[in-house]
């Protein structure tokens, strides 16, 4: 038999012969004694039965004999390592180059009770893997039988064929070991109040009281995770624990505790929520807590109410169930006011940009921080693609402006001003991919990023300072809030001016939109700039060409529905209704912007909750996507390696078809929508 040690194939020959042989001389006398056929009749009919089992039995013997003969059997057992193979006690087999089994031990056959291991059969169909996948120097783990090896093969060449010994060594234990050792290492949990100072100061009655909740409900979830707790500050806790209670208590349930914390509301009807940033990596304590403080300021960063995972590969994101409470605190802006004019000041030269295909607020925040570095007395250059038809309103506004002449590069040309000291500042994307010349990122060392759009992952390269403020309501409100610190001793122009309304005119959709305190205060700043808002406004007007763009998408639509299961309603199930609409063919870069005010218009019709608007120019396929407020479509585009806001996202397929990108937007909406049935649950 293949599983016995000392195997021999003429045995079978032998004993099969035999077995046939009796069988017929059973049946022989049975039909004798029982029937009236001649004797003669029935010896030639068992004779020639017989022969045919015979027959047959050697035609499938040659042809599995042409695994290995008795012969190379001999050959590939003589010597020490036909002898170690025997002997051993470990599971071994005897392969062909392509696979096949010709030999295995006992120990091998141990590992499959119920099941024989025959002559002939694949290698894979044991163990999972090909026989391509071992080799002499140790194979990955891998699992047969609900047991852990690994894996060593030898080859050895007999008449011209190749021949492979595998053996394997049990890790069963080993691996235990292992596992043990990593539920046992640290992990660090730190747990923040989302905007504790505002909530504080503008819900006083019972704030105290819901404060006091959050933290009872933060103890237990510490308890779960039988490990210690700490409040710090007056709105944090660390919490330390093993990293397999972390797993079953937080991963696992999607970090619930997030849901209980949202149960408790302030004011009229607003959730006080928290951010949470974990680590489950790091070689030392110092470096655990330093992941975990960085996962929580990325939570943050990408507008609070949710938890961010750091792992050794990257980060995992939980939550974000709310839109961004709108912070109504510009200290940081003066913070960042202060550093930025420092970095400036220190910078041999310094180079401006956006994100590609740039919009009224991408290219509005690059002029309004080329305007802060003059106020330094430093001539910055911002890297634009000066033939964007979607900026021609905005070259013309300051065309005639002496400050501004030479001052916009191509991408190239910005790659030829890198020298050691170069600053380049970001404004309006936070993910160095979508720049407007990824290149210029990669060879300088100072980077600056300002932005209002939710942080997406870690940095490839660390910046030098962010100001990434999801509440905002644009690039543009943010850099006003940096020009504010300067506008005692400095003026902006009143084209300036009116190209930062613009942009903030853009992103909250005339004020109606992600709108707060800061905005209105942005545009306050601006209009006693000089702003005049009409001409602000004439940036926006359509022309009879983008009416006719526009309309092209009205065609191709379709209203997908959605159910999401609501606990705050008992229970119910609310439908959701979303559009997509998209335009075929290939167009050029102006029918991007079509697609943005497509994705606007289509919210405004009755009992639409999300819109995306699809449009492929060259080899990419741009989707924007916005929402009434109710579903997160940033995290829908995610999936797609976009971004954007709560209400308002955007993304780039490469590559793909119409067809393939709206599938692989399905995918992502059937995604999101299972995750927050999971989640409610």
């Amino acid at each position: 038999m293949l599983g016995n040690n000392k195997w021999r194939p003429q045995d079978t020959n032998f004993f099969f012969s035999i077995i046939i042989a009796a069988v017929c001389m059973i049946v022989f006398a049975f039909l004798c004694e029982f029937t009236a056929i001649k004797v003669i009749y029935l010896a030639l009919l068992l004779i020639f039965v017989y022969l045919v089992a015979v027959f047959t039995f050697m035609i499938y013997r040659r042809s599995t004999e042409t695994l290995a003969s008795a012969v190379t059997l001999d050959k590939l057992f003589s010597g020490e390592l036909g002898d170690v193979m025997v002997r051993m006690k470990g599971p071994a087999v005897l392969c062909t180059k392509n696979g096949s089994l010709i030999w295995c031990n006992d120990a091998f056959q141990a590992l499959f009770e119920k099941q024989r291991v025959s002559r002939g059969t694949n290698i894979e169909q044991w163990t999972g893997e090909k026989i391509e996948y071992f080799s002499e120097s140790s194979t990955g783990e891998i699992s047969i039988s609900g047991k852990s090896f690994t894996a060593y093969a030898i080859s050895r060449q007999i008449e011209d064929a190749e021949y492979r010994f595998v053996f394997f060594e049990d890790i069963t234990e080993l691996d235990f070991l292992r596992e043990k050792i990593a539920d046992d290492k640290v992990a660090v949990a730190i747990a923040m109040i989302d905007s504790y100072d505002e909530m504080s100061q503008y819900f006083q009655d019972n704030f105290i009281k819901i404060v006091a909740d959050i933290d009872s409900k933060i103890t237990e979830w510490a308890d779960s995770l039988e490990g210690i707790i700490k409040s710090y500050g007056k709105d944090k806790f660390l919490i330390v624990c093993n990293q397999k209670n972390m797993r079953e208590h937080g991963i696992a349930n999607h970090f619930a505790i997030l849901d209980r914390v949202r149960e408790n509301f302030v004011g009229d009807g607003i959730p006080l929520t928290i951010s949470l940033g974990i680590s489950c990596v790091g070689d030392t304590i110092s470096d655990v807590m330093k992941f975990a403080q960085a996962a929580l300021d990325t939570a943050l960063q990408r507008g609070g109410d949710q938890a961010v995972l750091r792992y050794e590969d990257g980060m995992d994101f939980f939550g974000g169930k709310t839109k961004t409470v709108y912070k109504r605190s510009n200290v940081r802006a003066t913070l960042v006011a202060r550093e930025l004019s420092a970095l400036i000041a220190r910078a041999e030269n310094v180079l401006i940009m956006g994100h590609r295909f740039g919009d009224f607020d991408s290219f509005a925040a690059t002029i309004g921080i080329a305007r802060f570095c003059m106020m330094c007395g430093v001539k910055p250059n911002i890297v634009v693609k000066k033939s964007d038809t979607n900026l021609t309103q905005c070259f013309k506004k300051i065309e005639n402006i002496p400050d501004y002449k030479g001052m916009f590069i191509e991408g190239a040309d910005g790659m030829e001003k890198i020298k050691s000291g170069t600053l380049v500042i970001v404004t309006d994307v936070n993910n160095f991919d979508h720049v407007e010349h990824a290149d210029i990122i990669k060879n300088v060392s100072d980077v600056v990023i300002i932005d209002h759009h939710i942080k997406v992952s870690g940095f490839a390269k660390e910046p030098v300072l962010t100001y990434i403020e999801p509440s905002a309501s644009s690039a543009s409100e943010l850099v006003c809030e940096i020009l504010q610190t300067r506008s005692v001793t400095n003026k902006i122009l009143k084209e300036e001016a009116e190209l930062l309304l613009a942009g903030i005119l853009l992103d909250t959709k005339q004020f109606t939109r992600n709108t707060g305190i800061r905005t209105f205060s942005a545009a306050m700043f601006l209009r006693s700039e000089g702003a005049n808002p009409i001409e602000s406004n004439e940036l926006f007007k359509d022309s009879v060409e983008d009416l006719s763009r526009e309309a092209s998408f009205n065609s191709n639509m379709e209203i997908v529905e959605k159910s999401v299961y609501s606990p705050e309603e008992q229970g119910s199930e609310n439908k959701k209704k979303l559009i997509i609409s998209y335009c075929e063919g290939l167009h050029d870069p102006s029918y991007r912007i079509s697609a943005s005010k497509v994705a606007d218009k289509l919210l405004d019709l009755k009992d639409i909750s999300a819109t995306f608007a699809l449009v492929k120019i060259e080899n990419q396929v741009h989707i924007s996507a916005r929402s009434d407020g109710t579903i997160n479509v940033q995290l829908i585009l995610e999936r797609l390696k976009g971004g954007g806001h709560f209400d308002v996202a955007g993304a780039q397929i490469n590559g793909k078809t119409m067809a393939g990108a709206i599938v692989m937007l399905k995918d992502a909406i059937d995604d999101y929508f299972a995750t927050l049935q999971r989640h409610a649950k």
